[in-house]
């Protein structure tokens, strides 16, 4: 990774070493608490992803990877987890810079969870049966029938930008675990953690096990899940990019995951204790500023329970505290982009003209001498917590 005097620079992460793209192009992505340019990032090409692909695929048929056994995964899992712990500074402090979401909650959450994964499947895999022998029936004659579980091959995973770095662990370790090679393609709103994270762990495995590609999705992305050498897809985004994977990796029928948009309630009930309930729920909306699929957008509660129920989650929003994202004491930190910030916007407008009646929030809010909210003269992507 290449650091210029002022702002980071990182190429593609192909075959265990940084390489510089095609075009030898850039694009800039910004900080979304200040604005500012956070890092400068290769813009992959079609050929790019060709490489990565190639170099996944090599590691996959001609490395001993897929063979390696059980123990041996596991120790090389247990060894990846502790990386993950060895670098979780860096790793939280970028993907701080990039998404927004604050330090805390990624260095006591994100990467513990990461951890955990690596460590669970590391375990797994000694328990595993990768083959099993079953009942074989006299006729028509004699017979032996088995199952024999093998990796699927090279993985792709296209991930999301509100929480990176997980989901591309949720993606990269069972695909690991199993002996496959993966190549991933981040949101281009935030792939700097997802870069250094495939670093590090590539110190553990074999050249090409691990690669990472940036770039458009309409580049990028079409062409991992049209390459005709990639087996699966994992796709963590929105509905309608999910229909136009599922019809591209139609083309070559590959293996396809897809985790699309939600609108999730969660509820409230006649026995519930409110004083666990309701902070819950506060927890579950505005946790990453209310940008998660699975976020509890909307709550179901007894009539009787409304007024009560509506009165204390105003009080508990009242404390939050929006602000920098690398300060420990911040609760909520800024939407990923001033898209995201009027699409919100948008959404609260209609439900008022839809009859609904907001108690608080509702609107930006800045930071007093922050210069991405003054000096600069660019809108904030603070939002208050909206009920």
């Amino acid at each position: 990774m290449a650091v210029n005097a002022d702002v980071m620079t990182f190429p593609l992460f192909i075959n265990g070493k940084w390489e510089q793209s095609g075009n030898q192009e850039f694009f800039d992505v910004l900080n979304p608490a200040n604005g500012e340019v956070a890092a400068r990032v290769a813009k992959g090409t079609k050929e790019d992803v060709d490489k990565a692909v190639s170099a996944a695929r090599e590691a996959y048929d001609h490395s001993d990877w897929k063979m390696m056994m059980p123990k041996e995964r596991s120790n090389v899992l247990h060894s990846l987890a502790r990386q993950i712990i060895a670098n979780a500074e860096e790793l939280a402090y970028l993907e701080s810079i990039s998404s927004g979401g604050t330090i805390r909650r990624i260095g006591s959450n994100d990467i513990l969870q990461m951890a955990d994964l690596f460590q669970t499947l590391a375990n797994f895999v000694l328990q595993y049966p990768f083959s099993e022998t079953l009942p074989s029936p006299s006729f028509p004659g004699p017979a032996h029938n088995f199952i024999w579980r093998e990796p699927i091959g090279v993985c792709a995973a296209i991930t999301p930008w509100n929480m990176p770095m997980l989901i591309a662990c949720w993606k990269i370790a069972p695909a690991l675990a199993m002996g496959n090679t993966v190549v991933i393609k981040p949101a281009s709103y935030t792939p700097l953690s997802t870069l250094k994270l495939a670093e590090i762990l590539s110190a553990e495995l074999p050249d090409g096990v691990l690669n990472v590609v940036t770039g458009s999705g309409s580049e990028v992305g079409e062409a991992l899940v049209s390459h005709p050498r990639v087996d699966k897809i994992a796709f963590t985004g929105s509905t309608e990019v999910g229909r136009k994977i599922m019809a591209l990796a139609a083309g070559t029928i590959k293996h396809t995951t897809l985790e699309l948009g939600g609108k999730s309630p969660n509820i409230i009930l006649e026995d519930a204790d409110l004083d666990i309930a309701i902070p819950g729920s506060l927890f579950g909306v505005f946790l990453h500023s209310g940008q998660l699929c699975e976020s509890g957008t909307r709550l179901f509660v007894p009539d009787h329970l409304h007024d009560i129920i509506v009165e204390k989650l105003v009080q508990l929003s009242s404390k939050l505290k929006p602000g920098n994202p690398l300060d420990s004491r911040t609760d909520m930190g800024p939407v990923i982009s001033k898209k995201q910030k009027e699409s919100i916007l948008a959404y609260i407008e209609e439900g008022k003209r839809e009859g609904a009646r907001l108690v608080c929030g509702g609107k930006e809010w800045s930071v007093p001498g922050c210069k991405a909210d003054t000096s600069l003269n660019r809108p904030s992507l603070r939002m208050l917590p909206t009920i």
